[in-house]
């Protein structure tokens, strides 16, 4: 009875052993002063035991067994995510498989800012920039759907394919606006053109509704401009980029264009640019005005606005020299 008594507290002993040595194992971390970080990558595929082995040669983990048998405990075996990860080797096992199993991955996303007013070449031209696709590749393929490619930062994946970019930025068009009017997003994509501040928003605003319901033609060489790129773009299927403020507006004008606003009564067909919300918001709630002209100063840093003819012909005079 007493051997007996005394192989129990043995094995008892070597059990609490045992657990002691595991639990220490599992929760202390290989080197618990560490600072640096460790960059690993978990390929796509990787089983738990190859991502044992990766964090065991990169000092992560001491032990490869036990962390494979932890994660088949804990279930976490079958969750652990592909990427690139920096880790630490003050870590200790469930803080590394915490950080596989939620994938708190290094991003290998791309960011891309499209900026407010930006039209389907200056889009193009950031896409471009970021290696997303060939230049000319997206205007060509979406150029009708200018107006509607909302202006905001987006992250893509390296590897996106072009569809799957569009349908990013229009699906965040449909969630960011209501069902805008046609008309006034196209007034709101020549406010953008046309204005840099709230104030002049409001102010050419009140031109365009204003010209619109006297019966004169708008004349604004924004969307003569644009006219002229897209007429250009077509014609050599977008293989160049066009920048629509290297347009010689004074030529165009002569040229028949539906864009052309000294020749067609109107809005342009379609939007001219990419609107955000602030240009939205003016154009769908337009101010009453008595101005029907204004003007941009050379350095494009002000406007100059006239109820009449005479006072519109002198600002020109004045700020324009001729």
């Amino acid at each position: 009875m007493t051997k007996a008594k005394g192989w129990t507290g043995a094995l008892v002993a070597l059990g609490i052993g045992v657990v002691i040595i595991l639990g220490f194992q599992i929760f202390a971390p290989v080197d618990s002063g560490a600072t640096e970080p460790v960059l690993i990558e978990i390929p796509s595929g990787s089983s738990v035991r190859q991502i044992a082995g990766i964090l065991n040669r990169s000092g992560i983990i001491s032990s490869p067994r036990i962390f494979v048998a932890y994660s088949m405990i804990t279930g976490s075996s079958g969750r652990l995510q592909a990427g690139k990860y920096s880790l630490n080797q003050s870590m200790n096992i469930p803080e590394v498989l915490d950080a596989l199993v939620e994938g708190r991955a290094e991003t290998t996303d791309t960011t891309i800012v499209i900026p407010e007013g930006s039209n389907i070449w200056e889009v193009d031209r950031r896409l471009t920039e970021a290696k997303l696709i060939v230049e000319g590749e997206f205007a060509r393929v979406y150029w009708k759907k200018e107006g509607y490619l909302f202006p905001d930062t987006y992250r893509f994946r390296p590897d996106a394919r072009i569809e799957d970019i569009a349908k990013v930025i229009q699906e965040n068009f449909d969630q960011k606006t209501d069902d805008v009017n046609p008309k006034t997003l196209i007034i709101a994509s020549l406010l953008e053109k046309e204005a840099k501040t709230t104030e002049d928003m409001r102010l050419v605003a009140g031109v365009i509704q204003q010209r619109i319901k006297n019966g004169m033609l708008l004349q604004i060489d924004a969307s003569v401009s644009y006219g002229a790129c897209l007429r250009e773009s077509l014609a050599n299927v977008f293989k160049r980029d066009c920048d629509v403020t290297q347009i010689g507006v004074r030529r165009e004008i002569e040229k028949d264009s539906e864009f052309n606003t000294y020749i067609h009564a109107g809005l342009p067909p379609r939007p001219i640019s990419n609107p955000g919300l602030r240009a939205i918001e003016v154009a769908a709630n337009p101010q009453p005005s008595d101005y029907l002209f204004y003007l941009s100063t050379r350095d494009g840093e002000q406007i100059i606005y006239s109820k009449t003819l005479e006072e519109h012909l002198a600002n020109r005079r004045e700020h324009l020299g001729f």
